[in-house]
């Protein structure tokens, strides 16, 4: 599944209604998403270095079992959630996406109910 991008500028001209198709569509692509994730029990985060912010998908809060609402966003808040014994190489793993941009890992997390879990990340 490809997944667009849509930037509405409510000033520009344009057939009447465009604005509602393009958000239709936008939504339509947020809930295939949201499924894909949940059928391959699947989660991203992104993190933009300019605001030092987490951007979390619904399935990474629902595999690491928490809430929206109070996580923090951070790196800190992320590394918290890895298993104690692999936050070492956590630290390995940010170092590598910061001077690379990209690695392949994989390393535990250990969630609110105690069950840990094995993240494998690209």
């Amino acid at each position: 599944m490809a997944m667009q991008a849509i930037q509405f500028n409510p000033d520009a001209a344009g057939p009447a209604g465009h604005s509602a198709e393009a958000e239709a569509s936008l939504e339509e692509n947020r809930e295939m998403l949201c499924c894909a994730e949940e059928m391959g029990h699947l989660g991203y985060w992104t993190y933009r270095l300019s605001t030092r912010r987490l951007t979390c998908s619904n399935g990474f809060y629902r595999i690491h079992q928490v809430a929206r609402e109070s996580f923090a966003h951070t790196l800190q808040a992320l590394r918290c959630l890895t298993h104690p014994e692999d936050r070492d190489y956590y630290k390995t793993i940010m170092e590598t996406l910061r001077q690379q941009g990209a690695a392949s890992y994989e390393y535990r997390i250990l969630r609110r109910d105690r069950e840990i879990r094995y993240i494998n990340g690209k």
